[in-house]
């Protein structure tokens, strides 16, 4: 067996892991467009999709966002420990670099005892740092976020919708997150938004101290941690 098909035979085997553990046991065998539907449900109760949520008692209660969104409440007030160490598992899985692993459990514990601006200031700049430890990005270039975006366009579509349950998190974290704010009807959308943005926590534009806008980025603080595992280890590179 060729060096090449031995890797290819090692990411199939790890993926196929991923998924049963990440895609198809949290939905019990849903279609995607079903789960596709919860996802919006979800996000109009101002949360981010992310693999340890609940998805059977939400699919219970999707016909009220209200319920939706007090039962994501909830549980992630009297389950945060056991989503912590389910973060972590996934983070053995890929062996996710230990600093990453470091930021993670002081942001949930920021966001268990109620520090949830604190979150906001802590993950953005640990996310551009990991995006600059890249090879083909670095510490000195000027836009980190858009050889990270080319990156991801590049690298195989497919294992970055095994690794997260909903793939738009990519979209969000692109167009969202690190959309910068020119004007006060920015200020106003950004404001009114459970999602963070970047330039406005940053610079102190808007205060971001509600629960839902520390676990929203949490949530994509993982996701970004493990598209940069994959990227780092893509056989490719």
């Amino acid at each position: 067996m060729k060096e090449s098909d031995a890797v290819l035979d090692e990411w199939l085997k790890l993926l196929d892991e991923l998924y049963k553990r990440l895609l198809k046991d949290p939905f019990n065998g849903r279609s995607r467009i079903e789960q596709e539907s919860i996802f919006d449900i979800i996000e109009l109760a101002g949360f981010l999709p992310h693999f340890t949520m609940p998805f059977g008692d939400i699919f219970e209660n999707k016909e009220s966002i209200e319920s939706i969104k007090n039962l994501i409440n909830e549980y992630y007030r009297e389950e945060l420990i056991e989503v912590q160490e389910s973060i972590m598992e996934n983070y053995d899985t890929l062996n996710v670099n230990t600093e990453y692993r470091v930021i993670m459990k002081e942001s949930l514990e920021l966001h268990q005892f109620g520090y949830f601006r604190a979150v906001c200031g802590l993950i953005f700049p640990a996310i551009e740092r990991a995006m600059r430890e890249l090879p083909f990005i670095g510490h000195f270039k000027a836009k980190p976020v858009r050889s990270f975006q080319a990156e991801i366009s590049r690298t195989f579509p497919w294992k970055l919708q095994v690794l997260e349950t909903n793939p738009r998190l990519v979209s969000i974290f692109m167009n969202h997150i690190y959309r910068k704010i020119s004007c006060s009807d920015d200020i106003v959308y950004f404001t009114d938004n459970s999602i963070p943005n970047r330039h406005a926590c940053i610079h102190r534009i808007i205060v971001y101290d509600k629960f839902y806008h520390s676990l929203n980025t949490i949530f994509i603080a993982d996701c970004v941690f493990n598209m940069i595992e994959l990227i780092r280890d893509n056989p490719k590179n």
